[in-house]
């Protein structure tokens, strides 16, 4: 009988042994060539009947990951005794220390949100590089828990590195977005005495940690983006829309901002004229309305309405003086009416509250005259 001693010993080919597709399925050499991973099995129908099992792979050449054949040696020896006694398995999967190293948690911080590592890691230190102060944070274990600040707002980068003795140390980092989004204090620009019909643009100012913009109208309290003839042309979902403009009177146009946490508006109230409020000179021929202060506290306003003069042909000099003067809110309620036989009006003890109001004043010849006022 001849003997033959051998100083290495081999097993069969990795997708052999490890019973790739169980027999039922014809393998080629990208499967012969595959790494496998018991921490990331292979599916069906390619799949294996083991729950967990070590390869040995070659770290200097990706692209041939698996050795022609599966030889014993420290590693694998020392592994296959502990799996088949059952105590102190090693970790087959350093993944989450390298390729799938990352924090887990929500990226948007509305009020408080728990992050952590990987459970494999045997020490985590916890960071904060950017954002401090928007955030208060407690330990929990090997975990963080953050808690926004009140009226807090912005990014804040946390970071991580952990380690334990089989996989190293790994250091990753995280942004997140703190808080409901909020605007500068630069106001919407665009006109706000357009002509019906026209076409304008209104723009907002970029607003912190908003992740949509959106645009609508609203007229005597009722909303919408398409209403009373204001209609957006272009741009809805950005900072800046082009608009026609809607029938005459007073409107709001609103942006809103929001993200996960909640919103804010940016607004601008637009008095909508058909002739000669569109920013050219105002027709000479036609009275002219003068309200002050604007803005005022509510209680006295005082207008002048000034008569037209020379060379307008047609002007009724003779006619008894009688303005009519009425002050609507913005949801369309009317607040005051009274007549007045002078062309100098004072308004007192109006008890006008905060807000946007259209004084509407209808003089003796018919014309109608209208301006916008703030009441602080």
């Amino acid at each position: 009988m001849g003997l033959f001693i051998r100083d290495k010993f081999s097993f069969i080919p990795t997708a052999s042994a490890l019973d790739i597709g169980n027999g039922n399925s014809n393998l080629g050499d990208t499967d012969y060539l595959r790494s496998y991973v018991g921490a990331n099995p292979p599916s069906a129908p390619k799949n294996s009947p083991f729950a967990n099992f070590s390869t040995e792979f070659d770290k200097y050449n990706p692209n041939t990951h698996n050795k022609k054949h599966i030889s014993f040696n420290t590693r694998n020896g020392d592994w296959l005794a502990t799996e088949l006694t059952a105590t102190n398995i090693e970790y087959t999967d350093c993944s989450a220390f390298c390729s799938n190293a990352r924090i887990t948690g929500s990226t948007n911080l509305c009020t408080s949100a728990t992050y952590s590592v990987t459970s494999q890691a045997d020490t985590v230190t916890w960071f904060i590089t950017a954002g401090s102060n928007l955030v208060t944070t407690s330990l929990n274990g090997d975990q963080i828990v953050l808690q926004a600040n009140p009226n807090s707002n912005g990014d804040v980068t946390l970071n991580a590195t952990y380690s334990n003795s089989k996989c190293g140390t790994a250091t990753v980092s995280k942004t997140i977005k703190v808080g409901s989004p909020t605007f500068p204090s630069t106001q919407m620009t665009g006109d706000d005495t357009p002509l019906m019909g026209s076409y304008k643009t209104y723009s907002v100012p970029t607003a912190i940690g908003a992740s949509k913009y959106s645009w609508y109208f609203d007229v005597g309290g009722v909303t919408g983006t398409s209403i009373a003839g204001w209609e957006i042309q272009t741009g809805q979902g950005s900072k800046t829309i082009n608009v026609k403009v809607g029938n005459t009177g007073l409107a709001v146009v609103v942006c809103k901002v929001s993200n996960v946490c909640g919103s804010a508006y940016k607004y601008k109230y637009v008095t909508v004229g058909s002739t000669g409020g569109g920013g050219g000179d105002p027709d000479p021929c036609e009275p002219q309305m003068i309200v002050s202060p604007n803005p005022s506290q509510g209680g006295v306003i005082s207008l002048v309405i000034e008569p037209p003069t020379d060379p307008c042909d047609g002007i009724q000099t003779k006619v008894k003086t009688k303005n009519t003067v009425e002050i609507y809110n913005v949801f369309g309620g009317q607040e005051f009416k009274s007549d007045f036989s002078t062309n100098k009006i004072q308004l007192k003890s109006l008890h006008l509250k905060t807000g946007v109001y259209v004084v509407h004043v209808t003089t003796s010849t018919g014309i109608t005259k209208q301006q916008t006022i703030v009441v602080e």
